[in-house]
């Protein structure tokens, strides 16, 4: 395993703990040839185009070993879709994005539930 696999399986482990309680996030790993990625998405409920959900998804980039994180949220209230490059060095900088992506579609999925 190169350094680039091990920073998103890292990152993996890190966000399982944290969203282990959250029945509607999950999380998936995917290995296609030398590619891996990470996955993170909370479910969209079928008839209820308000409710928010998003996907998160961690690759390499196609430079030197960098990061590209994909974020697409959907629902309301709206958010903004957004595609950032992280450099091979940056690790806190990855994490950090991606557990700050993951905290923002919680309080959405809060703010939408009935009774608050």
């Amino acid at each position: 395993m190169d350094r680039t696999e091990e920073v998103i399986v890292g990152l993996f482990s890190r966000l399982r703990e944290d969203l282990r309680e959250e029945p509607g996030i999950g999380l998936a790993l995917k290995a296609q040839g030398r590619n891996v990625t990470l996955r993170i998405r909370s479910e969209g409920f079928a008839g209820d185009g308000r409710q928010p959900f998003f996907a998160v998804v961690v690759g390499l980039a196609d430079r030197d070993g960098e990061f590209r994180v994909s974020y697409n949220p959907s629902g309301t209230p709206s958010a903004e879709r957004q595609v950032t490059i992280v450099g091979a060095d940056s690790t806190d900088e990855l994490h950090g994005l991606v557990e700050r992506y993951v905290e923002e579609e919680r309080r959405r999925l809060i703010d939408h539930r009935p009774g608050t």
